[in-house]
């Protein structure tokens, strides 16, 4: 599942960026893009819906196991959704480079239900962590 995307900023510099849109546009990019909404880009809650109507499309072939390649973001949005928190909040949750997840989820009238998750965050132990314990 794909990333939100600022098709707008793509190949700009930092300074271009802040030229064009703002010095506001350029921190909220690189601190708190969650909140950013640029003129014909996807929102966040487009993002998040779309990401819903893929988990449920998928959900329409039970009783089978799939694998789905995400990035961090589609997966902190399905992870605050199923906590009743805001799709915003999504970022409170760190995923590592190279982590996996199991999600199971339950099939409803209105979508789906997210009945397990289980997440391996693959990142190095420090040198060492794991002698200390012997």
């Amino acid at each position: 599942m794909e990333e939100r995307t600022f098709h707008a900023l793509v190949g700009l510099t930092r300074e271009q960026i802040a030229n064009r849109y703002g010095t506001g546009t350029l921190f909220a990019l690189e601190h708190r893009s969650e909140g950013l909404e640029l003129a014909g880009e996807e929102t966040l809650a487009q993002a998040a819906e779309r990401v819903h109507a893929t988990v449920a499309h998928i959900l329409t072939h039970p009783h089978q196991r799939l694998a789905i390649v995400s990035h961090g973001g589609p997966h902190g949005w399905l992870l605050a959704s199923a906590l009743g928190l805001d799709v915003r909040e999504s970022r409170l949750f760190r995923l590592d480079e190279a982590s996996f997840s199991i999600f199971a989820f339950q099939p409803e009238e209105k979508g789906f239900r997210l009945t397990r998750i289980v997440t391996l965050n693959a990142r190095m132990l420090p040198a060492g962590l794991l002698a200390q314990n012997k």
